[in-house]
């Protein structure tokens, strides 16, 4: 059974030293690592676009102002996306729900993506997680201390 690029990437992640650290510090601290943040984003960029695009997908966001990649949205490097990609992106998101909306604000404030990205992902921080599509998975939004 050929496994989803997007889905190893997911398993990837799990299992890298610097996201577990990550992790810790956050679990520990409740602050993003801005120096992890960069290092993972540069490890695991495929995922973090994988991540925009299906915020785009399933929210009609605007994509004029985006570059060619982004506007491609029902794509991962010209092949299509599965269901099951966006399960676990989607997972991934709302069981770190907390952490990557701090992620996100780290991004914007330190201008670590570009201008059109960045308001990509105020329009998503802005999306009231009342009106988003929550997964009924095993996991619910939590605050991270569990």
């Amino acid at each position: 059974m050929r496994i989803s690029p997007v889905i190893k990437l997911v398993d990837d992640l799990h299992n890298d030293e610097d996201y577990l650290r990550y992790n810790e510090i956050y679990s520990t601290e409740r602050v993003i690592d801005k120096d992890l943040l960069i290092k993972l984003l540069d490890k695991y960029f495929d995922l973090y676009y994988a991540f925009l695009k299906m915020n785009i997908f399933l929210y009609r966001f605007d994509t004029k102002k985006l570059n060619k990649e982004l506007q491609d949205f029902l794509r991962y490097k010209g092949k299509h996306y599965y269901i099951d990609d966006l399960i676990f992106v989607l997972k991934f998101y709302f069981k770190h729900y907390p952490r990557c909306q701090s992620a996100m604000r780290k991004i914007i404030t330190y201008k670590i993506r570009p201008l059109n990205e960045r308001n990509l992902l105020k329009e998503i921080l802005n999306n009231p997680i009342e009106e988003q599509i929550r997964p009924t998975f095993e996991y619910e939004v939590t605050d991270d201390e569990q």
